[in-house]
């Protein structure tokens, strides 16, 4: 049995997975150097695939859910949302995604407003990454913060 086999082959291995690791802590620090857009909410921004026309006086605010469709997190997210707000606007954003969407997929979300980020917006201009992200804005489209599907909350139910 000769000495050298196995050893340094993980040698090589760990130099790789070290490599790889520097390569995406630099690709990390510069991402977070580059200064991003703030959200704001611009329908010029965005193709509509769903669009009911203006909001009701009654809805204080909107929430904008970042959705990409081929993600069961972000549908089961949505869905949960949906039994969710009151009082608010819900509007499902389709980001990361070529091709237009069809109509079918967006009357699926059972939601007045679906729109599509043909531009990437969200991702290029805002730097945001996290699908099923809640975006805030005020009834100006002044970005107010964010959350997630999965930190949202159940109300309270009634005795």
């Amino acid at each position: 049995m000769s000495g050298g086999g196995v050893r340094p082959r993980l040698g090589w291995l760990w130099s790789v997975m070290a490599a790889a690791f520097v390569i995406l802590a630099a690709a990390w620090a510069m991402d977070r150097q580059r200064s991003w857009d703030a959200p704001r909410w611009e329908t010029r921004l965005f193709t509509p695939l769903l669009w009911q026309g203006n909001r009701d006086a009654h809805e204080d605010s909107l929430r904008v859910v970042a959705i990409q469709p081929r993600c069961p997190h972000c549908m089961i997210g949505l869905e949960r949302m949906r039994g969710l707000i009151r009082g608010d606007r819900l509007v499902a954003l389709i980001v990361d995604t070529p091709r237009r969407p069809r109509r079918t997929f967006a009357t699926s979300l059972r939601l007045r407003e679906v729109w599509w980020d043909r531009d990437d917006v969200w991702r290029r201009r805002w730097g945001r990454r996290v699908y099923g992200e809640i975006l805030i804005f005020d009834r100006r489209g002044r970005w107010i913060g964010s959350s997630h599907v999965a930190r949202v909350e159940p109300a309270p139910r009634g005795p």
